[in-house]
């Protein structure tokens, strides 16, 4: 493998890693997103179920006004107040029964919806109607104590409605905190995860990479030194067989000193023949100078 290819595939393993991490912190903040969502829905709940309450004492307080103003009409600011409270408890029972989401809640708050309208009747047709009754003379006494203790009866069951209905909703509230808590340790850890291990890859492979280049380089600087200094042996070869540009670079340099030492190894034989020759024409010559002279 080539060095730039080694140096992609070290690139694309980041960017793969690189990638995921993102993908999975992608998909873990949008589950803590989901999660606040829901968190925020729960909160919700418990305000209006807090309003309800608030607007029940409040039906309970006007009650008792006009109880013991008994011997008075209901005044029209009574009366405005009364419809006033009513339209607040029938919209806060549907926001409470659309924001519920498990099938007790669901129950609960049509529980909650049947009784506020039996508070209204209690209110708009009773209690208006006693009254009425006491203003024509008729002893109502025991008719209003009998109303107070069916309204006290009713109020009690509508806060214990209601309180399970927060206990519901406070229980899916601390769920979804622990969720979050749990995939937030997870996402965390796993990002430290993918960081860590992106530093390690990266100094891995850059330990690797420069260890193979300066260990391959090394071995040509000693030969090539070798050679410069005129005492080279031509025997010896780098032998690097790496499949990237300093292995080709090695093949290259033991081809060319093949052909030098075959090229030189050629010269000396020329060179001993010439040797040879000259020794035997030196002879001839010797022999025809001596029998010239003879």
């Amino acid at each position: 493998m080539t060095i730039k290819k080694k140096l992609i595939y070290g690139a694309s393993m980041l960017l793969v890693i690189i990638i995921a991490s993102n993908i999975f912190a992608s998909m873990t903040i949008r589950s803590l997103i989901s999660s606040s969502e829901l968190s925020n829905l729960r909160y919700q709940q418990l305000s209006q179920i807090q309003r309800y309450e608030h607007t029940i004492t409040q039906v309970t307080l006007l009650a008792m006004d006009i109880i013991v103003d008994q011997k008075e009409a209901i005044s029209k600011e009574r009366m405005n107040e009364m419809v006033h409270f009513f339209k607040e408890l029938k919209t806060l029972q549907a926001q409470l029964e659309k924001l519920s989401d498990t099938p007790s809640e669901k129950q609960l708050s049509l529980t909650l919806q049947k009784q506020e309208e039996t508070l209204e009747k209690l209110f708009t047709q009773n209690l208006v109607q006693t009254i009425a009754k006491g203003l024509k003379g008729d002893d109502i006494t025991e008719a209003l104590n009998k109303l107070d203790d069916t309204l006290d009866g009713l109020e009690d069951e509508m806060s214990q409605t209601l309180e399970r209905i927060r206990y519901s909703v406070e229980q899916e509230l601390d769920e979804a905190m622990e969720g979050s808590k749990s995939r937030a340790t997870i996402s965390i850890f796993a990002i430290v995860a993918s960081g860590v291990l992106m530093v390690a890859l990266v100094l891995l492979g850059a330990i690797v990479l420069v260890r193979s280049v300066l260990h391959s380089i090394s071995k040509l600087q000693v030969i090539s030194l070798d050679l410069a200094k005129g005492n080279g042996d031509l025997t010896k070869r780098i032998g690097i067989q790496e499949a990237d540009e300093i292995g080709e670079v090695s093949r290259n340099f033991d081809m060319f000193l093949d052909n030098l030492q075959q090229l030189i190894a050629m010269g000396k034989t020329a060179s001993s023949e010439n040797v040879a020759v000259s020794g035997e024409l030196s002879t001839t010559a010797l022999e025809i100078g001596k029998r010239v002279e003879d």
